[in-house]
This record gives C-alpha cells, sequence and structure tokens, in this order.
C-alpha cells in the first residue's frame, strides 16, 4: 500500500506540496481548521479533515507513515493543545515533518547554524519544543529562510513604502519549488534532524530589492542609511552535508514568483 501521509496546514505552501505528494501516488490527507475548505479541499479530489474531525477519531492517526505540519505560528491557545494530542497518537515509526523558520534566531550580526542562539519568547520556538519532547525519533524540523514563489515576493510590499530599513542586511531566502523538493527528499530518505533551508546567495537587502524593484518595474527603493549592521547570514551546511547533489534555485529566478 501507498505510505499514508497527513498534513496539517493548506496555505501557500501545504497545497501545493499535497498535491506533489499526492502526483507521486502516496495516500494524501489534508488537515484544516475550517470546514469551507475541507469542502473545497474534496471538491478538488484531495481526502481532508478539520482538526475538529481528527481529534475527534484519533484513531484514524494509528497508520500514518508521515505527518507533515505546516501551520504557522499561531496564538491560538488551542493549538499547542491540539498538537499535543495528535503527537501523543501518532505510532513512533511515523515520520514527523515541521516546517518551521529561521525567525527562530536571536537577531544577530554574522553568521547562523543549527547551534546558534534561538529566541526562546517565540512562537516557533514553543513548537519546535512540544515536538521535540513529543518525539525522541523520526523528527524533521526544516527552518525555512524568508519563502517566495509564485505570486509571493516582498518587493511588492517594500516598494510601497517610502523609506525602507536595514540596506545592509544579508536576504536569507528560499524557492518555494526547492521546499516541496526538499521535503520530499527527507520522506523518501527517512533521515531525521533540524536543519536551516535558504538559498547560498546572501546580497544585501539594498541591493537585492533594488534589482528586484527594476524587474517588476516599480520607481527605484529609498533606504534609511541610519541602520549598519549586516544581519545574520544563515549557514546550511548541514543540509548540504547530507544532500550534496541538491542544488537551490536561485533567488535570482523571478520568474517562478509571478
Amino acid at each position: 500500500m501507498p505510505e499514508k501521509v497527513l498534513i496539517w496546514g493548506i496555505g501557500w505552501l501545504g497545497l501545493p506540496l499535497a498535491r506533489n505528494i499526492q502526483s507521486i501516488g502516496y495516500q494524501i490527507c489534508c488537515i484544516t481548521r475550517n470546514i469551507e475548505k475541507k469542502e473545497s479541499l474534496i471538491g478538488s479530489s484531495l481526502e481532508a479533515l478539520t482538526i475538529d474531525d481528527l481529534l475527534a477519531s484519533l484513531n484514524y492517526l494509528s497508520d500514518c507513515d508521515v505527518f507533515i505540519l505546516t501551520v504557522p505560528p499561531s496564538e491560538d491557545s488551542n493549538f499547542l493543545e491540539q498538537l499535543s494530542l495528535v503527537l501523543k497518537h501518532l505510532p513512533d515509526k511515523t515520520q514527523v515533518v515541521y516546517t518551521s523558520s529561521t525567525g527562530i534566531y536571536k537577531n544577530s550580526n554574522g553568521f547562523v547554524d543549527e547551534n546558534s542562539m534561538t529566541d526562546s519568547s517565540s512562537n516557533i520556538f514553543s513548537i519546535e519544543e512540544l515536538l521535540q519532547k513529543n518525539r525522541k525519533q523520526n523528527l524533521v524540523i526544516l527552518r525555512l529562510g524568508g519563502l517566495i514563489g509564485p505570486e509571493r515576493h516582498p518587493i511588492h510590499f517594500l516598494a510601497k513604502k517610502s523609506v525602507n530599513e536595514n540596506p545592509n542586511q544579508a536576504v536569507n531566502l528560499i524557492q518555494q519549488s526547492d521546499v516541496i523538493e526538499i521535503v520530499m527528499l527527507f520522506i523518501e530518505s527517512k533521515k531525521s534532524g533540524i536543519f536551516n533551508l535558504c538559498s547560498n546567495e546572501h546580497p544585501s537587502r539594498k541591493d537585492y530589492y533594488s534589482h528586484s524593484a527594476k524587474v517588476w518595474g516599480y520607481k527605484p527603493l529609498v533606504f534609511s542609511e541610519g541602520n549598519k549592521d549586516s544581519g545574520k547570514i544563515v549557514q546550511i551546511n548541514k543540509f548540504v552535508a547530507y544532500f550534496p547533489k541538491f542544488r537551490f534555485t536561485s533567488i535570482y529566478e523571478f520568474q517562478y514568483c509571478k
């Protein structure tokens, strides 16, 4: 039988990921908070449950091979409780994959890797902490840089601002298509661990977004010159050592962001 994959979080990243997983023959079930979203997913040939449906029938998790969490950090006080309940009912063999964020690291200048100081006050930290307490094995935490891809690029927000801050800070971005491919690499290889993921291109915000503005036909951006900080540069050496043949899509390949 094909592996059974549950994915909680069917948004800009989760939906194309679910489609990809379905297309290569896995049994996929999408978990959403919204009844209307559930009905829409079912109407588009995806199996779907609301989180309430799942919590009312936790035995559904008994044969889950892979559980993917793409839910963004939430202020919902029930979220961690619901996630904890799900984790406790997943078999030990289930591989858990969480698309976290490099936003978990404290603000700093210079390189950060998976051992760098994290911000314990962040919602991302709370999710990672819960996952690590409940899953001693078969856990993958992917700390993603800023996501870009179809109809999503920061230039559309920055172009509306009269002045942009932090011109010298390095950008840490990753294309949506790369994230989807990397999640599949982990599902197929069954590797575990915590990994930073972003392009190994780190131009300054001023250089990158000024160039982006030209590509999209915006007026030249204005940057404040007050802050000289270089910001953090996310290292991906650990991931590269595990998957040396993987090649990241350039953050300058803007055709993937339109």
